[in-house]
């Protein structure tokens, strides 16, 4: 078969673990022996290339990126007219020369475009969740308190905006409030705009259990669960003399990066220990501070993907601190599938990777509870690795195997209809 895949960032210019995602997916299809192209805007490089076996085609776009430090740009660029018919015309421009089985969206701002040429030229079209923003921009009101459903217009900019402005914006002087009230506004519509195309998807994937119940209970009722792949295990990561405690992720209140600040405070007295961070964002000046306090503190910052596999490899712990309902959690399966343990909170996909006090620790979003369970983790590291190993091939049947012969049949499904009744 052949699939074409919508990303808003991809190779060179991924930056998270979204990006990533798609290119294992990618990957795993290649050797199965399907052809993948994956359509992305070109932000300074070529315009079509050959990557690892994997077609890359590339449309005009009128910011750049540095690639050596790719980053995330304003919605506002995204989320419009002119970007919905940039990704129309470069589909259809690509149909012309390639006769595509499947239409595969991995971001949700490539979305109008695919269904507008579904409409078009019936091409079946796939739709991966792989976060909240259509239902919620900013996510912060599906909790289980409120039994996860979104938020009306009113408590997104009486409840949730204010919310916001204390845990996000430094010094939020009147204009700055002001901007962010005319963003949460633009993408509260733009949020509608998007569920309206969802509805006719053929397909759509959610990427863990959790993510499935938000949607459902929100209305969103015709999905299926698929997680997100990794690549086949490598070897047990080697342990070193040093005890390594590893953060992965952006430096902010919602992934819990002030919590994990706080929860590493009494461990740095061990001469031995090391809290290395990789990630970026506003919570850095907090890290710096504490820095001061705590040599053993090191902030690697925005690294390719390649890098921080290595970190992850050399940790004794990988530590996901998340307040807010991940998901998936791509840092927790990669520290585990390199034979790492890692401490999660119990909060969206993470304990659907973790096995609690086996392949490591899953703990309420607290500083005394993660504290504890970052101590467990190192004292009976050994113990976690040795329980890692044991379930490795139940790892890659879960989060590889199992996820590719989904996806794989889904496309069959959708490609060959007839032939599934």
């Amino acid at each position: 078969m052949k699939i074409f895949m919508l990303a808003e960032y991809f190779h060179p210019f991924a930056h998270g673990g979204s990006e990533w995602s798609v290119y294992y997916l990618a990957q795993a299809l290649i050797q199965q022996g399907h052809k993948v192209i994956v359509l992305s805007p070109n932000y300074g490089t070529k315009t079509r290339e050959v990557w690892e076996g994997l077609t890359i085609s590339r449309f005009w776009f009128p910011l750049k990126i540095d690639p050596q430090q790719p980053k995330s740009l304003s919605p506002f660029w995204i989320n419009n007219l002119l970007f919905f018919g940039l990704v129309v015309i470069n589909i259809i421009r690509l149909l012309k020369t390639e006769e595509i089985d499947v239409i595969h969206v991995q971001s949700k701002s490539m979305l109008p475009g695919a269904i507008l040429v579904k409409w078009l030229t019936g091409t079946p079209v796939v739709v991966t969740l792989r976060d909240y923003f259509l239902l919620c921009p900013y996510g912060a009101c599906l909790t289980k308190d409120r039994n996860y459903r979104s938020c009306d217009v009113k408590y997104l900019l009486t409840k949730e905006l204010p919310e916001y402005y204390k845990d996000y914006v430094i010094n939020p002087i009147w204009w700055k409030k002001a901007f962010h009230f005319m963003a949460a506004v633009n993408a509260r519509i733009t949020s509608f705009v998007l569920r309206w195309f969802l509805k006719f998807a053929d397909r759509v994937i959610c990427i863990s259990l959790k993510e499935q119940l938000i949607f459902e209970q929100n209305g969103i009722t015709n999905t299926r669960m698929i997680y997100n792949l990794f690549s086949e295990p490598k070897a047990a990561s080697r342990r070193t003399n040093e005890q390594n405690i590893l953060f992965v992720g952006r430096l902010t209140p919602g992934k819990g990066f002030d919590l994990f600040l706080e929860a590493c405070r009494g461990l740095t007295s061990e001469k031995t220990l090391r809290i290395q961070i990789i990630g970026d964002g506003f919570l850095k000046n907090l890290m710096t501070s504490q820095k001061d306090k705590h040599r053993q503190i090191i902030l690697l910052g925005q690294i390719p993907h390649a890098q921080t596999l290595e970190y992850l490899a050399q940790a004794q712990v990988v530590v996901v601190p998340s307040r807010w309902e991940e998901p998936f959690g791509r840092t927790a399966l990669e520290a585990l599938m390199l034979g790492v343990p890692v401490v999660v909170t119990n909060r969206g996909g993470l304990p659907e990777i973790v096995t609690d006090q086996r392949t490591g620790y899953i703990v309420e979003p607290t500083i005394s509870d993660l504290k504890r369970a970052i101590g467990l983790a190192l004292k009976h590291n050994g113990v976690l690795r040795k329980q890692i190993l044991v379930d490795m091939p139940k790892l890659s049947h879960i989060f590889y195997t199992r996820p590719l012969l989904q996806h794989v049949s889904l496309y069959k499904e959708l490609c060959y209809p007839k032939s599934n009744q």
